[in-house]
């Protein structure tokens, strides 16, 4: 995401603070004009987030039972190979997985 000139949120490596809530992961993306980066897959359906995220530059959500940095370096891949194309994740959230992506 990066090497697109995105600016990327993630929890523990950017924030420093591991176990901060998934709103608050939300709020400091928003504030820094981030794409937040989460594997909880309680963005996808908390309703509360689901309002925020409009209003954000939008959610990766890598969906994977294997977190290793292997398995989601392959999954943005995919997200990547979407993204040079089209712009479409401001204000939504994508679902990513090895084997699908989509944009609930």
């Amino acid at each position: 995401m990066r090497t697109l000139g995105h600016t990327v949120v993630e929890g523990i490596k950017i924030l420093k603070k591991p176990g901060l809530s998934d709103k608050k992961h939300l709020v400091a993306s928003v504030r820094q004009n981030a794409i937040l980066l989460a594997f909880d897959r309680d963005f996808r359906i908390n309703p509360d987030l689901k309002e925020m995220i409009k209003e954000s530059l939008g959610v990766i959500l890598v969906e994977a039972t294997d977190t290793r940095t292997e398995t989601a370096q392959k999954i943005l891949k995919k997200v990547l190979k979407i993204m040079k194309t089209q712009n479409t994740l401001k204000g939504k959230i994508c679902c990513a997985s090895i084997d699908k992506m989509f944009f609930p």
